[in-house]
């Protein structure tokens, strides 16, 4: 059979109530594995892994903004994690990173093209 995950943020209501409790919770309904898409409960990388390992559970990746990537890199790795999903930059990121291109940028990319 294959191996079914879920994205944690879809529960985030029970996981702000009792964290550890919905994280057994879906151990017990028959979940391999989690995709954290909100906070890990406050629980450092070595509290968060004895808890997936007692659940045995896989906790497969991350998805979160580029901005918040940086400090869950180490934290799955710790615990095992194998990916990071970022599905968009911060919106300062993508306003900078991303902008239209100016009347200067447009006149210099032309003049390459014509070169």
């Amino acid at each position: 059979m294959d191996k079914v995950y879920i994205q944690i943020y879809s529960v985030r209501d029970p996981l702000l109530k009792d964290y550890v409790g919905s994280i057994k919770k879906l151990a017990e309904i028959g979940y391999n594995g989690i995709e954290y898409a909100i906070s890990y409960g406050g629980m450092n990388p070595a509290e968060m892994k004895k808890l997936l390992a007692e659940c045995n559970l896989d906790p497969i990746s991350s998805h979160v903004g580029l901005d918040k990537a940086v400090d869950d890199i180490p934290y799955m790795a710790e615990i095992g994690g194998r990916y990071i999903i970022c599905p968009s930059a911060a919106s300062p990121i993508r306003k900078k990173r991303c902008a239209p291109p100016t009347s200067s940028t447009r006149s210099a990319r032309n003049a390459r093209s014509t070169a």
